[in-house]
């Protein structure tokens, strides 16, 4: 599907046993994330998550795959993430480097909420590509097509919000001058292999039409996936208010919906770890404000400022929540 999933913990556990047993004095978890603008295997996946047999992946079957190699999948991405110090961390949480059992059910909850650090951490080093920004817009748009200035317009948006999240970009996305060359690029590319179809302009037509048929939505969803987690804290928010059908809404009362939301989502998106939901709920609404998407009165109200971002920002969860 693209998106991150839940720790192993099997593999962690033996890493941190040995730790625990004293075999070195401190240990490094790197997170790493490799990302592709576009996989070969998108087709299979589409046709494995509708219902379909995974078949027998060998070379020869790669080989006589001719389209393959004509084909342009883009560039591969690697990035590394900030290292986690297994030390730090068992200090952080008052956790002995012992293997007395009594210290088991400790350090039990302690893998747990070792393995999401690492998960974090990993989201947050994941590459945000043309490809990614082409899809997300493309699955959130309500309408049958988009035009092109629209998507651009959403486009420069996600880019902008992603920027202020400190996101990792592809080298095409660093520069505020090849954006949106780079993003038409993608789609493009997208409608050269047939996932995205293009009504181009006529005699009447003032500019290209983008629309994704149904049978196609699946395949934009693993590009999607890979930045997910950079805006699931704020579509949450957003969510939870756009639901209450005012332009107001009391602190307590948006904290209890986002709260549920989070819990019911705690398998789909990776969340921080490091501060505690109050404080994550807080300092994401302060981002929010920050934008100018919100307001925070001094009687802890909530108030809407900018509707049709916070739209954009809900639309990332509307096939979760349809899904649930």
């Amino acid at each position: 599907t693209g998106k991150l999933l839940m720790p192993r913990y099997g593999l962690l556990n033996m890493v941190v046993d040995a730790w625990r047993r004293g075999a070195q004095e401190d240990l490094q978890f790197i997170p790493v994330s490799i990302d592709y603008e576009k996989i070969i295997e998108a087709g299979s996946y589409a046709r494995e998550l509708r219902g379909g047999e995974k078949k027998k992946e060998d070379m020869g079957a790669l080989l006589r795959t001719s389209g393959v190699l004509r084909s342009r999948y883009g560039r591969l991405h690697l990035q590394f993430g900030e290292p986690l110090s297994m030390k730090s961390f068992a200090e952080n949480l008052w956790l002995p480097q012992s293997s007395d059992s009594e210290h088991d059910d400790p350090w039990r909850k302690g893998v747990q909420t070792l393995g999401f650090d690492i998960l974090h951490r990993i989201s947050r080093a994941c590459t945000v590509t043309p490809t990614t920004i082409a899809a997300t817009v493309l699955l959130n748009h309500n309408g049958r097509g988009i035009s092109q200035s629209s998507l651009l317009e959403h486009s420069q948006w996600m880019l902008e919000f992603l920027d202020e999240e400190a996101a990792r970009f592809s080298s095409p996305l660093q520069l505020q001058g090849t954006r949106e060359a780079a993003v038409l690029e993608a789609v493009e590319r997208l409608v050269d292999d047939g996932t995205v179809s293009v009504e181009r302009p006529g005699r009447g037509d003032a500019e290209p039409i983008y629309y994704v048929s149904e049978e196609h939505r699946v395949e934009l969803d693993f590009p999607k996936n890979q930045s997910i987690n950079q805006f699931a804290p704020s579509a949450i928010i957003a969510r939870c208010l756009l639901k209450c059908g005012r332009d107001e809404a009391s602190h307590a009362s948006i904290k209890e919906d986002a709260d549920l939301l989070k819990g019911t989502f705690k398998r789909e998106f990776v969340f921080r770890v490091d501060v505690d939901f109050d404080t994550a709920f807080d300092e994401c609404l302060a981002t929010l404000a920050a934008r100018g998407y919100l307001d925070v009165s001094e009687e802890n109200t909530i108030i809407i400022k900018n509707r049709e971002k916070l739209e954009l920002l809900s639309g990332f969860l509307d096939s979760f929540i349809e899904a649930y």
